[in-house]
């Protein structure tokens, strides 16, 4: 369990994340998910977290969705709140449902994306004051471009540093402090 900016952050099994307030009290449950083609299982991601009463934001990578079809795929008493798309090639994309028990707006990180190496989209929740983030980086990205970029982005979100950011997501990248790799390095200088 850490703190950050008057939340504590608990990442519970099956890629759960919890977050409490700076009394212990429990706020809400995130859920983040590589489903690599979320059309055919919006029921089983429906069945799935049925026995999830807490959970408000789901962040999917890989939902392989074009940019019309992303509002159609949302499981039932949730809202696609924002979403990337890959525009030139198949597959990929990074999105975040939101329950309808909240209002969300888009926090417009278009200047960030890039296909394959930095797929995000981010949300403001201004009732828990909070910032969703939903981060792919595919198998086929430079892990360099990654770190260039997520650099950047890390800057970037620092204008609302009233807004603890929550950021989940698949990096498919394997930063092993305990080798001497260029992005290992990367890495920890941007952390």
């Amino acid at each position: 369990m850490g703190t950050q900016k008057g939340y504590w952050v608990h990442k519970a099994p099956e890629q759960r994340i919890q977050i409490f307030d700076t009394g212990h009290n429990f706020l809400c449950e995130f859920l983040s998910l590589n489903i690599q083609g979320i059309n055919n299982k919006v029921t089983v991601l429906e069945s799935f977290i049925s026995s999830l009463s807490n959970l408000y934001f789901i962040c999917i990578t890989e939902h392989w969705l074009n940019q019309g079809e992303t509002d159609l795929s949302s499981p039932t008493g949730y809202y696609c709140a924002g979403a990337s798309c890959r525009g030139d090639h198949i597959r990929g994309g990074s999105l975040i449902y939101v329950h309808n028990k909240f209002l969300s707006r888009s926090l417009d990180v278009t200047d960030f994306y890039m296909e394959f190496h930095f797929e995000v989209t981010a949300v403001f929740v201004d009732e828990l004051k909070l910032i969703i983030v939903c981060l792919y980086h595919s198998t086929s990205g430079d892990p360099n471009i990654f770190l260039e970029i997520l650099d950047k982005y890390l800057l970037y979100l620092s204008r609302w540093s009233t807004y603890p950011s929550v950021s989940t997501g698949d990096f498919n990248e394997n930063f092993d402090i305990t080798k001497d790799k260029m992005t290992v390095n990367g890495g920890i200088s941007v952390v």
